[in-house]
């Protein structure tokens, strides 16, 4: 579903002259989809927090989770601009508290605020494919 949602937003981004997406995906090919509308393509999520106030999660498991956050608070030193990490992956409420003490216990050596939210959608793939998911 994430895939659907990134095409979505770049898409809307595009159509209204705003900037676009930056975007990862382990199946480097999967980014292709996104960058046929605008979207500038990394090569780690790190990257993509380094060009983003807002980093949108859309993962397979709570591994994959826990794996992102950890690459992506490990690289944290560039920017002293907020970031906002918003999780929509369907995950364990441990693994939501585990990323809540992983940024608390961490804050203070980021150079970067970083804020954590879990924004649940509802929808299957049909309705991320026509834009219709509700956050």
């Amino acid at each position: 579903m994430g895939l659907e949602m990134a095409r979505n937003l770049q898409r809307h981004r595009a159509s209204t002259g705003q900037t676009p997406i930056t975007v990862y995906n382990r199946t480097q090919s999967k980014c292709a989809a996104v960058a046929e509308h605008g979207a500038h393509t990394v090569t780690s999520p790190a990257q993509v927090a380094d060009a983003s106030d807002v980093v949108f999660l859309s993962l397979l498991n709570d591994q994959a989770v826990k794996s992102v956050v950890t690459e992506i608070l490990d690289a944290l030193t560039v920017s002293s601009a907020p970031l906002l990490i918003a999780d929509t992956t369907t995950v364990h409420p441990d693994t939501t508290q585990w990323v809540l003490d992983q940024i608390s216990q961490q804050q203070q050596q980021l150079r970067r605020p970083v804020k954590f939210c879990q924004t649940p959608v509802w929808g299957a793939p049909p309705a991320a494919k026509a834009a219709q998911l509700v956050f």
